[in-house]
């Protein structure tokens, strides 16, 4: 994934990922459906990365670790590929697919370099502080672009605060048929002056003893 990303992901099932993350990206929208009627069952069941990447609009990228896929898949997900006007390219075990071929080229690239966005500062730290199947990263120095594209102006009028507040977001992402989907995470830091988090860092909580005080039948309290 190239440096550049505003967001990224990584899933232990492509489904997974597919599954209400991406639904609002084209290619993505279409893969989960073919996965939903038994299409690319050896795809669904295979790990992947994902990202977004600023120009213009948000433009996804996806890497599908094509090991355990069978032939029949992979032929299938190529010509769903050219059917929706998406470039790709076969770089080792791993495809990479995005509407834009400057992305999947650059992508390419990366991957025969050895560099990534994991040589980001932060990005290890952000990686190794959550576990679940599918994880989501988000720089904070990125976080204008992304919350343009993505939210309203009551969130991005605060861009220029939370690209502050830490240096990264890291999150285990969870949905159901029976629940929306959900966010759970932390945000990574390392405590430099110009980050809020670190005014916050050495504060202690205080207790509350009220419950010490009041008699078994209140009703309410104001502290």
């Amino acid at each position: 994934i190239p440096s550049d990303a505003v967001l990224v992901g990584c899933s232990s099932r492509a489904d997974n990922a597919f599954g209400g993350l991406l639904s609002s990206f084209a290619f993505a929208d279409s893969l989960c459906a073919d996965m939903q009627r038994g299409i690319l069952a050896s795809l669904k069941k295979s790990p992947m990365a994902f990202s977004l990447h600023y120009s213009g609009k948000l433009i996804p990228l996806y890497v599908f670790d094509m090991d355990d896929v069978s032939e029949n898949a992979s032929a299938y997900l190529a010509d769903r590929v050219a059917g929706l006007g998406c470039s790709s390219h076969r770089n080792g075990r791993y495809l990479i697919v995005s509407e834009s071929d400057a992305l999947v080229k650059s992508s390419s690239r990366h991957l025969d370099t050895r560099v990534s966005i994991a040589d980001s500062p932060g990005f290890i730290d952000a990686l190794d502080s959550v576990e679940g199947d599918v994880l989501v990263f988000a720089p904070n120095l990125h976080r204008r672009k992304l919350l343009s594209q993505a939210c309203g102006k009551t969130i991005t009028r605060h861009a220029s605060f939370l690209e502050r507040t830490a240096d990264w977001c890291a999150f285990a992402f969870d949905h159901g048929q029976d629940k929306p989907f959900s966010f759970d995470g932390v945000l990574i830091h390392d405590s430099e002056p110009d980050e809020f988090l670190t005014v916050l860092e050495n504060g202690n909580p205080s207790v509350s003893h009220v419950s010490d005080v009041l008699p078994s039948y209140t009703l309410t309290v104001v502290a």
